[in-house]
């Protein structure tokens, strides 16, 4: 049987980000310093360059009626 994908709601690339930024809050902060990087927001800016994630729609938030949680959830548990 094939999971059926339901439509949550549209986000932006902001949102997106916002969101990995409060999730991922003092954990990389010794590592983008290191290397350099004033801030996450500049470190995580250009790991996500080459994507070009403001020109992409494939943050529109979909999952099955079986899960749960985020797409940032999802990224972190290798679902995608």
């Amino acid at each position: 049987m094939q999971n059926q994908l339901t439509f949550i709601r549209e986000t932006n690339w902001q949102e997106v980000f916002d969101d990995w930024r409060e999730r991922e809050k003092g954990i990389w902060d010794e590592h983008y310093r290191e290397r350099g990087h004033a801030s996450w927001d500049e470190w995580r800016s250009k790991f996500v360059a080459p994507v070009r994630p403001q020109e992409r729609t494939l943050f529109d938030q979909c999952r099955t009626q079986q899960e749960s949680g985020t797409f940032l959830d999802d990224l972190r548990t290798d679902k995608m």
